[in-house]
C-alpha cells in the first residue's frame, strides 16, 4: 500500500511539475522576446516568438499578436528613418510618404512622425506651388494637375493648392477647344444646313468624284465633340 501511494504520489507530482515547467519556459521566451525588442534585434524576437510557439502550441492567437506587434514596430522604425534622410535631402515629398507608413504608437513613434508631417507640410505646399507657377508658364497644364493631385494626397488638400487646380483646369479646357479651333481650321470644311453638321475632311482629299481616293471624315453639329 505504501509503495502504491509513493508512485502515485510521484505521478501526481510529476503531472503538476510538467505544466509548470511549460509555463515557465513559455514566459520565459516572452520575456527574452523584450529584451530582443528593446535592443532592436528584431529578427531574433521573431525567432524567439517561434520558439515560444513550440512551446505552447495553443498560445497561437498571442503569438501572432506579438509578432505582428514587433512586425509593426520594426517596420515603423524603419519608415521614420528613412523619412528623416529624407528630409536631410530636402526630399519633402518623400519624407511625408515614408510617415505615412508610421503605424506604431510604441517609443513615441507616431507622435514623432506627425511632428515631422506637421514640419514638412508647409514646405511641401510651397515647393508644390512653385513647381506648379513653372508648367503654367510653359503651358504643360496635365503635369501640374498630376503633381497637385500627387501632394494633395500626402498634405490633405491645402486650400491654396485646391485652387490652383481648378484655375488648372480652366485653362487646359480653354488650351484644348483652342488647340481643336486649330486643327479644325486646317481642314476642308462643308456644312449641310437640312442635318446641321458640318462635314470635315482633309484639304488633300479629291475635290471631285472623277479620282479614286480612299480617306477619313467626320460631321459635327455646333458646339459638340
Amino acid at each position: 500500500v505504501v509503495a502504491v501511494v509513493a508512485v502515485g504520489a510521484l505521478v501526481g507530482g510529476l503531472l503538476i511539475v510538467g505544466p509548470l515547467q511549460t509555463n515557465r519556459n513559455f514566459d520565459q521566451a516572452i520575456e527574452q522576446v523584450e529584451v530582443f525588442i528593446e535592443k532592436e534585434d528584431f529578427s531574433s524576437a521573431l525567432r524567439e516568438l517561434d520558439q515560444a510557439l513550440s512551446i505552447k502550441p495553443g498560445e497561437t492567437s498571442l503569438v501572432i499578436e506579438q509578432k505582428n506587434r514587433v512586425k509593426s514596430l520594426q517596420a515603423s522604425q524603419e519608415s521614420l528613418a528613412m523619412a528623416k534622410k529624407l528630409l536631410l535631402e530636402s526630399k519633402y515629398l518623400e519624407a511625408m510618404k515614408a510617415l505615412q507608413s508610421v503605424d506604431s504608437e510604441e517609443r513615441g513613434l507616431m507622435s514623432e512622425a506627425t511632428a515631422l508631417k506637421n514640419e514638412i507640410r508647409p514646405k511641401i505646399i510651397t515647393n508644390t506651388k512653385s513647381s506648379v507657377d513653372q508648367l503654367i508658364a510653359t503651358k504643360k497644364y496635365g503635369e501640374a494637375m498630376a503633381l497637385i493631385e500627387t501632394t494633395n494626397l500626402q498634405v490633405g488638400s491645402p486650400r491654396i493648392l485646391v485652387t490652383e487646380l481648378s484655375t488648372i483646369r480652366r485653362l487646359r479646357d480653354a488650351q484644348i477647344k483652342a488647340e481643336g479651333k486649330a486643327a479644325l481650321a486646317k481642314l476642308s470644311g462643308r456644312y449641310e444646313s437640312f442635318q446641321d453638321i458640318t462635314w470635315y475632311n482633309s484639304p488633300s482629299t479629291p475635290k471631285y468624284r472623277n479620282a479614286n481616293a480612299f480617306y477619313l471624315y467626320f460631321g459635327m453639329s455646333d458646339g459638340e465633340k
